[in-house]
């Protein structure tokens, strides 16, 4: 008898504690659970994974808050965020889970008095203190690595990040001058409506086109996100592409995808 209520008490404090097939997990920080299978462990990570991507977009908002009313209730400028787990095979072809996220503004259209242009770049400019929807979004992706996700991030961890900035396709802009400010770019390699092209801006130069100016947009987009301080330790690497698929100069997508590779770094049976 009091063998049998031993045993009872036993696996009862056997399931308080998680132990057996009970799993603790926490969400917001990479999770060192095995499962049985990876397609179990990647369910899991999803769901939790959509959990976060509701507080964060609360976060986004709040941020973003900081537009003035008159811009955010007449909608010209728009923040998204989207995150995924995605399970692929890294360089070596090995299994591993990335967490991918996503950051994007959008300007959509314009009323009489140019209201867009007092919050994203005007159409002769390039640099990110001249777009405030632009320095709002890279504040947010700062703000996120360096609290939110700073767990999933250790020495030497490879990032990905990919800067994809889409406008209308006007094949010249009026000729601008170049001061040389984000630097001298010749033959830069970077995908120009999915193919692969070169771009090359200088002082001598300047800039003649679409191509260039979205080139140095997504250029500060780049600078701004490699001083992060949670990212300097990582190795990074980015990728950029130009799109000239949208209607008119006043819609502008500028979209930042981060890939943390291998983010949840247990052994894949």
């Amino acid at each position: 008898m009091k063998s049998k209520l031993f045993l009872g008490l036993f696996m009862f404090s056997l399931a308080l504690t998680g132990c057996g097939n009970y799993h603790t997990e926490v969400i917001s920080k990479p999770i060192a659970v095995k499962y049985e299978n990876k397609e179990q462990k990647l369910l899991r990570l999803r769901e939790l994974n959509q959990t976060d991507l509701a507080k964060w977009r609360a976060q986004l908002k709040k941020h973003t808050d900081k537009m003035p009313k008159k811009i955010k209730e007449a909608g010209f400028i728009n923040f998204e965020m989207n995150s995924d787990i995605v399970l692929a095979k890294n360089d070596i072809g090995k299994d591993e889970m990335n967490l991918v996220l996503s950051y994007t503004y959008k300007t959509n259209g314009i009323n009489s008095k140019g209201l867009i242009y007092d919050y994203d770049y005007d159409i002769h400019n390039y640099r990110l203190k001249n777009s405030e929807a632009c320095r709002l979004l890279c504040g947010f992706i700062d703000e996120m690595f360096n609290k939110e996700l700073k767990n999933y991030l250790i020495d030497g961890n490879k990032i990905t990040i990919n800067i994809t900035y889409t406008t209308d396709a006007a094949t010249t802009v009026m000729a601008l001058p170049y001061n040389k400010k984000n630097g001298v770019f010749n033959n830069v390699k970077i995908k120009v409506n999915g193919e692969d092209a070169v771009v090359s801006v200088s002082e001598s130069t300047g800039i003649t086109n679409n191509i260039q100016l979205g080139f140095l947009r997504m250029n500060g987009v780049e600078d701004y996100v490699s001083d992060i301080k949670a990212l300097k330790n990582t190795d990074n690497s980015y990728n950029l592409s130009y799109n000239d698929e949208l209607l008119s100069y006043v819609y502008r997508d500028m979209n930042v995808e981060i890939i943390i590779h291998d983010a949840y770094a247990v052994e894949l049976k």
